[in-house]
């Protein structure tokens, strides 16, 4: 799923394909954000309640449907409509996984007894999904030469297919589940009481603005 073709070409699809002026485009993108920024607690809930596997695997079916809006729509009026569906179901799909996937090579870490390689099993994990978007955008460029930028969004659908068959292929340690409102009041609770913790999320939302 790192493989994000769309980021290579991101503005002249909306401004060339979907005949969108800029500043439209940057409602787009508004929208895209609010709900990455309103979906990311509720999902996490999900994921610690519900199972992480089966957030991946719903993160990613979303971005498969995602995919499917940004692609489908064959003028400027439903254009505009599909493109704010599409940037919904993006940032539920990414939400669904963010964390998740993390969540899931810990607990599965721990379940073999190897938590002492976790910064080099998340070293690994990240910088492949680094090069995936390192990958992505100059190979998107150059496909959109050949297929045209429908096609090189329409082509993301390939990595996103295999991902979604090897998340249901994934196997998840057995753990206990709590009911949401536990696991949210434990979560604020150790926020407040743990101020590295909120150092931590400061530098996370400085370095996500600056991007």
């Amino acid at each position: 799923t790192g493989l994000h073709l769309i980021t290579g070409i991101l503005v002249p699809f909306f401004t060339d394909e979907g005949n969108m002026s800029f500043p439209w485009m940057m409602v787009i993108q508004g929208w895209f954000f609010f709900w990455t920024f309103a979906l990311e607690v509720p999902t996490g809930i999900f994921a610690d309640a519900y199972g992480r596997k089966n957030s991946i695997v719903l993160g990613t079916i979303a971005l498969l449907l995602g995919i499917g809006a940004y692609v489908a729509p064959p003028n400027l009026v439903t254009f505009f409509i599909m493109a704010l569906l599409g940037s919904f179901l993006w940032a539920f799909g990414l939400t669904f996984i963010s964390g998740a996937d993390e969540s899931l090579v810990y607990d599965t870490l721990g379940a073999l007894g190897k938590q002492h390689e976790s910064k080099r099993t998340f070293n690994i994990f990240h910088g492949l999904h680094h090069l995936g978007w390192a990958i992505g955008a100059p190979l998107a460029s150059t496909l959109a030469t050949f297929i045209g930028l429908r096609g090189v969004v329409a082509m993301m659908a390939i990595p996103f297919m295999l991902a979604l068959v090897m998340s249901c292929s994934l196997r998840e340690p057995p753990r206990t589940q709590a009911p949401y409102r536990a696991i949210l009041r434990d979560a604020w609770k150790c926020i407040r009481a743990t101020r590295p913790l909120r150092l931590l999320g400061a530098n996370e939302i400085l370095i996500g603005a600056a991007l």
